[in-house]
């Protein structure tokens, strides 16, 4: 397991990471300080090797990929409950303000 977080981690954080097998990447910072800059990520699978990946996460860091328009397919999974217009939302992002600017992805079986 990598994970690619910022030097704003508390090294406690991040000897429990290694503790725990996980190998981690201290990367810079996303413009405005928010996350780690994807581009840095992405550099940093690529010297790995990495070709394919596996985001998994809150709508924060959902939506910075698919800002960074770096996502290739997605795949939602729909658990057996509703929570209504109060709740976070899957992506909290501005991706498009209306369907013609809306990304369009291929649904797959």
């Amino acid at each position: 397991t990598l994970i690619c977080t910022t030097d704003a981690t508390p090294a406690p954080v991040l000897d429990s990471w290694a503790a725990a097998g996980a190998e981690v990447a201290v990367l810079p910072s996303a413009a405005g300080g928010e996350g780690v800059d994807l581009d840095a990520v992405l550099a940093e699978l690529h010297q790995r090797g990495v070709i394919q990946v596996m985001v998994e996460g809150g709508g924060q860091l959902l939506g910075a990929w698919l800002e960074h328009e770096s996502a290739q397919q997605l795949r939602v999974y729909v658990g057996a409950c509703a929570l209504g217009s109060t709740s976070k939302r899957w992506i909290q992002t501005p991706l498009a303000a209306s369907i013609g600017e809306a990304r369009r992805f291929k649904l797959m079986g």
